[in-house]
């Protein structure tokens, strides 16, 4: 039997591009792994909703920058700084 992965649960817009910003500005500095305005793009058109492995590559990269962000949204409830990223 085939199994499903269950729904991916993406942050809040404002949230993606703040966080998305903060890989390109902090992250992506020395190896240049994707194209900004190409991915941009392709958060404004939506594609994360429909396409699984857009929608996985838009979270590692918020992942990745909620590493540099305080915003308090990128923790884990309870938990401190160390957690930012991992929700």
């Amino acid at each position: 039997a085939r199994q499903t992965s269950p729904p991916l649960k993406f942050p809040e817009v404002d949230l993606i591009f703040h966080l998305v910003a903060l890989y390109f500005d902090k992250f992506q500095l020395c190896i240049k792994l994707l194209h900004r305005p190409s991915f941009e793009r392709s958060i404004y058109e939506g594609l994360y909703i429909c396409n699984r492995g857009f929608g996985s590559l838009l979270l590692t990269v918020c992942g990745l920058g909620a590493r540099y962000s305080e915003d308090p949204r990128v923790l884990i409830e309870g938990e401190g700084e160390l957690s930012a990223g991992w929700k």
